[in-house]
């Protein structure tokens, strides 16, 4: 699955920078949606084969929080000193609207978020600062920013933006990807009820997330943030994850796919990836034909490459390259190298760095501190019915 998650946050690379020679992979959200169902994949794997027992709610959070935010607050701090520090290399590298109105745009070019909240803080009020504060700080919420702007006249927030002087709340935003790892965040909360029933109640959950998406889509809530970014319509693809995780403990016991399946749906996913948009097929069916095929690559998969070292070490780049390649690009903006054969390269060397210096010794910790968590809940509840 190494190669696989590795290629998907390269996708989000490209899409906040330019085409790898010519190619656009997935673009970004459908990678995003991808990695949702890799994550609930594995929090099924780890929440049905690790974490269990008395206590392991706790445990099982705390690990994740561990795995997430050593490497998002270097990122954060990084950030901080390199747009304050160095405001002429550090730019924007997003400097027109996604979301405003036909011809609406922004003034402030490629100002950085530091310089934003230079010029605009003292126009919002404590409550604004606290809530950009908070979503800075915790990545919940991030996701709402992209329903609104801030007044560069009077600091307000307006819903309809109405000209130059109105900027995303996004762009305030330290590490503005990291809105995805909110939502992580909501499916790490409730995965310790959902992903251990029993198949017609993922299902269902799966149903009801369907349900609430179609509902957005007939009222016209049917573009971002509604159809990308909001948990209930997005839980979807992680419980779809969880199934992936269901068909993997049938199909392994049994060694049922052979071996040049298992390679021939590798290749397969992997040039749908790197191909997908000179695949000559109308949007939609493209869509659908590669998270189809994505989830169904999980399990298969992951049986012939859990095993494998390297994979499992590019694999772990995946994260480091997708919360810290804005800040890269941001750079890079700066100095003019923004094309993408530069950015993803420097990602990654960045992200390999991010890994051996902060994500590799926090997880050791982590694995450690998860082992004997679970060891004292386990011998408390022991000594307790005891």
């Amino acid at each position: 699955m190494g190669v696989i998650r590795i290629l998907l946050a390269i996708s989000v690379v490209i899409a906040h920078s330019t085409p790898l020679f010519g190619l656009s992979f997935v673009g970004g959200r459908y990678a995003v949606q991808c990695f949702y169902m890799v994550s609930g994949f594995y929090m099924a794997l780890v929440l049905n084969e690790k974490y269990l027992g008395p206590g392991s709610y706790r445990v099982f959070i705390s690990a994740r929080l561990l795995r997430l935010f050593p490497v998002y607050l270097a990122v954060v701090l990084a950030t901080l000193a390199g747009e304050g520090l160095l405001p002429n290399v550090f730019r924007h590298p997003l400097n027109v609207p996604v979301h405003a109105p036909e011809g609406v745009k922004q003034t402030m070019g490629n100002d950085n978020t530091v310089q934003l909240w230079e010029k605009y803080a003292h126009l919002m009020t404590p409550w604004q600062k606290a809530y950009f504060a908070a979503t800075n700080l915790t990545t919940l919420g991030q996701e709402s920013t992209i329903l609104f702007a801030v007044d560069t006249k009077n600091g307000e927030w307006v819903k309809d933006w109405r000209g130059p002087e109105d900027v995303e709340a996004y762009r305030f935003l330290l590490v503005p990807q990291a809105w995805s790892i909110g939502v992580e965040l909501m499916f790490y909360f409730v995965a310790p009820f959902l992903v251990r029933r029993k198949i017609p109640i993922v299902l269902g959950v799966m149903m009801a997330s369907m349900a609430v998406r179609l509902v957005l889509f007939k009222y016209g809530y049917k573009d971002d943030p509604w159809n990308y970014r909001f948990f209930p319509s997005e839980l979807f693809f992680f419980m779809v994850g969880t199934l992936a995780y269901r068909t993997y403990k049938y199909l392994e016991p049994r060694n049922a796919v052979p071996g040049w399946l298992s390679m021939a749906w590798w290749i397969a996913t992997v040039v749908v990836i790197v191909f997908w948009m000179q695949i000559p097929l109308p949007g939609g069916v493209k869509a659908l034909g590669l998270l189809g095929l994505v989830a169904t690559a999980i399990p298969i998969v992951f049986m012939r490459t859990k095993r494998n070292k390297l994979d499992r070490y590019i694999g772990e780049l995946s994260y480091p390259v997708y919360i810290s390649h804005f800040l890269v690009v941001s750079c890079l903006t700066g100095l003019g190298w923004r094309e993408g054969y530069v950015a993803v390269p420097v990602t990654i060397v960045v992200s390999i760095a991010l890994y051996h210096l902060i994500d590799r010794p926090v997880d050791s910790f982590r694995h450690k501190w998860a082992t004997r968590a679970s060891a004292r809940a386990k011998a408390a509840a022991a000594a307790s019915g005891s």
